[in-house]
């Protein structure tokens, strides 16, 4: 099998290098960026890229979406050293089709793992990210959405109210509701909570 790999930290490309060439891989390129990613990936000739989701000179998803279209049996596996599970989620259901996806604090034995199974023409989610999606996942009523929304626009309690033509009660309710559900304290846990879980 060979590999290329896109990370903008040399280290972990030397690392992984060293890794993937012990098990026996071929590594056929590098990129520290998108660009660099982009131009150079389909001369490579790879079956597989390894490539880090938070790099700079473009946009990577959209990215992978034109390498997904002229390379269709390349196998993809994102990694990342970021926690959020609407980014999760986005990476996971995106029209490039990913094949993996592993947060960078995996170990060398999984990484092993997913390079095999995306080989077998199988997707590999690391379990730890679907631990984190389901911890994640919250079922929020239509209303209790609306509220959401509006709160993080920084709007009051009142000013919900009269948007959504309900009292002030039911939006303190709402509210209530929302961080029961979302196990916070605060506005600003709230707020934070649900943009990670991709709620907003």
């Amino acid at each position: 099998m060979k590999i290329f790999i896109a990370d903008d930290h040399s280290i972990v490309r030397a690392g992984m290098i060293h890794l993937l060439t012990a098990l026996g891989y071929e590594i056929v390129g590098e990129a520290n960026d998108i660009a660099e990613l982009a131009e150079n990936i389909s001369a490579s000739g790879a079956d597989i890229l390894l490539t880090d989701y938070d790099m700079p000179k473009g946009e990577l998803i959209s990215t992978l979406r034109e390498i997904r279209a002229q390379q269709p049996n390349l196998k993809i596996v994102v990694l990342t050293g970021l926690k959020h599970v609407a980014m999760f989620k986005s990476i996971m259901e995106s029209s490039a089709r990913i094949n993996g996806l592993l947060m960078k604090s995996m170990k060398p034995a999984e990484l092993k793992q997913a390079i095999e199974c995306v080989t077998k023409g199988k997707r590999y989610i690391q379990p730890d990210i679907l631990q984190l999606i389901d911890d994640n996942s919250f079922s929020l009523t239509n209303r209790e959405s609306q509220v959401l929304e509006i709160l993080v626009a920084g709007k009051s309690n009142g000013e919900i109210a009269q948007l959504l033509s309900i009292s002030v009660r039911t939006v303190d309710n709402h509210r209530i509701n929302l961080m029961k559900k979302l196990k916070v304290r605060n506005l600003a846990q709230l707020i934070k909570t649900a943009t990670d879980a991709g709620l907003i």
